[in-house]
């Protein structure tokens, strides 16, 4: 029923629920990361609030982590796409 059109604006609907549930994910995420790394070094060791955060030393390996197997995958894409290039033909002058 509708037509084009009608699927169309359907499917422009579900793209934007999933982007603002993305969005909703990465934001909640973010402000734990901030919680986690510079709001709770200020509170007392014993507070009920550190059993909801692992060790501050997760709070450096995670990005790290993140940040070397990003580069590990976006250097190994390049070579893999370096590798299946065929080599130019050479000029005859």
């Amino acid at each position: 029923r509708g037509g084009a059109a009608a699927h169309e604006r359907r499917r422009v609907m579900r793209d934007t629920e999933r982007g603002a549930a993305l969005a909703a994910v990465v934001t909640a995420a973010y402000v734990y990361y901030v919680v986690w790394l510079i709001v709770m070094p200020f509170v007392d060791d014993g507070h009920v609030a550190h059993s909801l955060f692992p060790s501050r030393y997760y709070a450096v390996l995670l990005p790290v982590l993140l940040l070397v197997g990003g580069c590990t995958g976006v250097l190994s894409f390049i070579a893999l796409v370096l590798i299946k290039a065929q080599p130019p033909e050479p000029r005859s002058a």
